[in-house]
């Protein structure tokens, strides 16, 4: 009788374990197909930028690009 309820209690502990499992999944495709819709959304990169901000390291570009956009 021991026996079969520590088995039960450890199918109930592994049935919520993969449930949470389950529910992470989700979230991380459902964050995952939103990430790539606004990525579609952003469209292509204009061929000169690329070669425009390469040199420049992560801070210039990003205070470049604060006040293209203030």
């Amino acid at each position: 009788m021991l026996m079969f309820f520590l088995s039960e209690m450890i199918v109930d502990d592994i049935g919520l374990l993969l449930n949470l499992l389950l529910s992470r999944h989700v979230v991380c495709w459902s964050q995952r197909d939103e990430s790539m819709r606004k990525i579609r959304d952003l469209g292509s990169l204009p061929s000169d930028a690329f070669e425009k901000y390469q040199g420049l390291g992560i801070k210039q570009v990003l205070l470049k690009f604060k006040y293209m956009f203030c």
